[in-house]
């Protein structure tokens, strides 16, 4: 039972950081395209000022957290489990 708490602790652990990781890499990623794009569109159409490479780490950010779907795209594991129970359970696959 101990090895197995380890074993889980690890794997939540990873999942975490590899959760962080992804995150902090995307948002250094998205960073520069939304800034130019915002610097570009935003203040000649809306009036409103430019904006920083921090200032768009943080859009892409807060636009991530509030916008993400949660997983239920066509690589999820949550797909993939839901197709594997209709099989054994002889019901049919939705796909969306």
């Amino acid at each position: 039972m101990n090895q197995r708490k380890k074993f889980f602790r690890k794997r939540i652990f990873h999942f975490l950081f590899g959760g962080f990781f992804f995150l902090f890499f995307l948002t250094i990623f998205y960073g520069i395209p939304v800034m130019l794009l915002w610097n570009w569109l935003i203040p000649s159409l809306f009036g409103l000022g430019k904006i920083s490479y921090l200032q768009s780490c943080g859009l892409v950010l807060l636009s991530n957290l509030l916008f993400k779907t949660g997983g239920d795209g066509h690589f999820s594991r949550h797909s993939h489990q839901r197709r594997r129970y209709c099989q054994k359970s002889n019901e049919p696959v939705e796909t969306t």
